[in-house]
């Protein structure tokens, strides 16, 4: 699966890097029992775990669908919904759950175990942090978390996308540097922890 397939499937652009597709796709693959993203937009990361999952397999995407103040754009769950269907098929589209809601809200009385945990919403430090201490307590034991737009590049003008944003960067660093957490994989912006 490449961005350009990728593309033709959801039949609309996404915030994918090219290098990305293939990467998401292969994760999607190992992840056992449910996908929970946090952040879906368009839906391209959906669709992509959709159809990289092992049978059995669902995913959960949340996503409160309001202007991320890092790059002030802001997708429907209209258009989201629209765009996995048409990318996935009506079968694999039934492994799916899209919830409309605040990821603080969608987490309220939650009790499914989770084996693959993506964070791509609020991009502040304070919203990434938030998802990433709401949702982790559900993963199961050497379950991934994949953080998007994680990898920023140093010294960059902060009002500019750089390989990342500065929020997941510094989660990021935090936890790595806290010796809670490993760096497992890289892929541009995304960056791939399990716990220790």
């Amino acid at each position: 699966m490449n961005k350009q397939e990728l593309g033709q499937l959801l039949g609309r652009k996404f915030w994918l890097q090219e290098d990305e597709v293939p990467w998401l796709y292969g994760k999607a693959k190992d992840a056992e029992k449910l996908i929970v993203e946090i952040g879906a937009a368009y839906g391209g990361s959906a669709a992509l775990w959709l159809l990289g999952k092992r049978p059995g397999v669902r995913v959960v995407s949340v996503d409160a669908f309001v202007e991320d103040p890092s790059t002030h754009f802001r997708a429907s769950a209209a258009e989201c919904l629209t765009a996995v269907h048409r990318a996935v098929g009506k079968t694999l589209y039934l492994d799916w759950t899209l919830i409309a809601r605040p990821s603080v809200k969608a987490v309220a009385g939650w009790t499914a175990p989770i084996g693959l945990l993506y964070l791509d919403g609020d991009h502040s430090y304070e919203g990434v942090r938030q998802d990433f201490e709401l949702w982790t307590p559900y993963l199961l034991p050497g379950a991934s978390i994949i953080l998007h737009d994680s990898r920023r590049l140093p010294d960059a003008n902060p009002r500019v996308f750089a390989r990342g944003w500065q929020g997941p960067t510094q989660l990021v660093s935090e936890l790595v540097n806290g010796g809670q957490y490993r760096i497992v994989d890289e892929c541009f912006s995304m960056t791939e922890l399990r716990q220790r």
